[in-house]
């Protein structure tokens, strides 16, 4: 969920009010509608381009998740990529190597507040881990959880989304899973979380390696009966040691309870990550760009007045969060 969204919600409510003091000067109703403008961009709503033909093996079978994190992937890097180089310092952090590669490393927290870009910097882990480890013998899983979609994302889908991604990124599926899914049409009968959880470690068993990469777990819905975050994070708990999993969260006690990380790292908003955000997005919209040069006229210093305006009026909060 953007950071938009949340700021949206703070106005609403009034805890937040973000609308400059009355100006009289162009340049500054200049920085004023280029600050505004930037309240209106938001994520491209998501769709569901699962088929519906006849399986003809479990991968058909099994591959056709409810989710389409792969979309939400695609738009979380795009903006990253806005800022180059902004979760370089995660990549060469020692507690995220050693998570990794090293034995005793099996579950990292990043914990930082809202708005702080962890669902960003998410992205460029993942896409990290695609890249570094894109050998068969490797695998890398991810969940994007979001408030808005609590009802959606219930225990069963999740952890049949977890055995869909598996088995895309093998060529086959193992006899375990082969022997299930025959039974299933066999006797056309529904799978339980049990039989996914055992699908899914054998899946696992034939990789050297996998990273299992959740985002937001602090927005997944944990209400009786469902209790969605709890089974999920004990569901995970049972997958063999080859598994390597990175939680996001805000720092609150019953997430830090519920995963027991072996590592933590906090996360906080760059002020350069967002300067560089917003330039590169001014430089890369016409319509802003016009409205710099026209400000720059007028005034030199126009740029830096409207990156610093938008800076501080974001709380501390990066744009694409």
């Amino acid at each position: 969920m953007t950071s938009l969204f949340w700021l949206r919600k703070l106005i609403s409510k009034g805890v937040l009010h973000i609308r400059a003091k009355p100006v009289t000067s162009t340049v500054s109703t200049r920085v004023q509608k280029l600050v505004e403008s930037f309240e209106g961009f938001i994520f491209m709503g998501l769709q569901d381009t699962s088929t519906t033909s006849s399986p003809s093996g479990p991968k058909d079978a099994f591959s056709r998740s409810p989710f389409r994190f792969d979309i939400k992937q695609h738009q979380y890097l795009r903006a990253a990529k806005q800022s180059p180089g902004s979760g370089r310092w995660l990549l060469r952090s020692q507690d995220f190597i050693d998570w990794k590669e090293a034995d005793g490393v099996r579950k990292l927290w990043l914990v930082g507040e809202l708005g702080a870009g962890k669902t960003i910097l998410v992205s460029t882990v993942i896409h990290h881990l695609l890249v570094k480890y894109s050998s068969k013998d490797f695998a890398c899983l991810y969940v994007y959880f979001d408030y808005s979609e609590q009802r959606q994302q219930t225990y069963d889908k999740l952890l049949a989304h977890l055995l869909h991604q598996l088995l895309r990124q093998r060529d086959g599926a193992t006899p375990e899973v082969q022997a299930v899914y025959e039974n299933m049409r066999a006797k056309n009968i529904p799978l339980g979380p049990d039989e996914y959880i055992d699908m899914i470690k054998s899946e696992i068993r034939a990789f050297t390696k996998v990273f299992i990469v959740v985002d937001a777990l602090d927005e997944c819905l944990d209400e009786p009966p469902e209790h969605t975050a709890s089974n999920f994070v004990r569901a995970l708990d049972q997958l063999p040691k080859r598994t390597r999993i990175l939680f996001t969260s805000r720092p609150m006690t019953t997430i830090n309870d519920r995963i027991k990380a072996d590592k933590m790292i906090r996360v906080q908003t760059d002020v350069n990550d967002i300067a560089t955000y917003f330039e590169n997005r001014i430089n890369n919209t016409d319509w802003l760009k016009k409205l710099v040069e026209k400000g720059t006229q007028k005034d030199p210093r126009f740029f830096k007045k409207a990156v610093d305006t938008i800076i501080s009026r974001s709380q501390g909060m990066h744009p694409n969060s």
